[in-house]
């Protein structure tokens, strides 16, 4: 398992089964109320701490299940991975596992489950699975990510 950067990788780079560990972060009450205010989610659960005293199955506040997974993708942009050479995201999906808590250290990490050549040649599909892991190890998210990645150009 590698963790260090892959600058610009091709989709010629990479083999089903290469993965990656991105930094860990530990999650903020900033990060959640930024998250609201950058979002408009304002939702009780969380940002009123009454209200999830007595409503939450937590008993507290938690931050919200996309702003992790926004961080998740931010700490695997950081290995760089794709640089400049990703040319579209075409998928996400995330099924959440476990609930994160402001003080829970995060780190990601993917791996290449598939990959195919597009009838243009000249790129292909790469699908990856996502982990989002906790500090004790524990999967707090997964899904998959479909990425289309351009082909090492040829010498003209």
């Amino acid at each position: 398992m590698s963790s260090g950067a892959g600058d610009r990788m091709y989709f010629d780079d990479i083999a089903v089964g290469d993965e990656w560990t991105s930094p860990a972060r530990t999650i903020t009450e900033t990060d959640a109320m930024m998250w609201s205010y950058m979002t408009g989610d304002w939702t009780s659960l969380h940002v009123d701490e009454e209200y999830a005293k007595t409503h939450s199955p937590f008993g507290t506040r938690i931050p919200p299940g996309m702003m992790t997974a926004a961080i998740s993708h931010g700490l695997l942009a950081q290995l760089r991975l794709f640089h400049e050479t990703a040319l579209a995201f075409l998928e996400l999906t995330i099924r959440y596992r476990d609930v994160v808590r402001v003080g829970d250290t995060v780190h990601a990490r993917l791996r290449i489950s598939e990959k195919k050549l597009t009838s243009k040649g000249d790129r292909g599909l790469v699908r990856l699975e996502q982990r989002v892991l906790n500090q004790h190890g524990g999967v707090v998210q997964d899904g998959e990510w479909l990425i289309l990645v351009a082909c090492r150009p040829t010498a003209s």
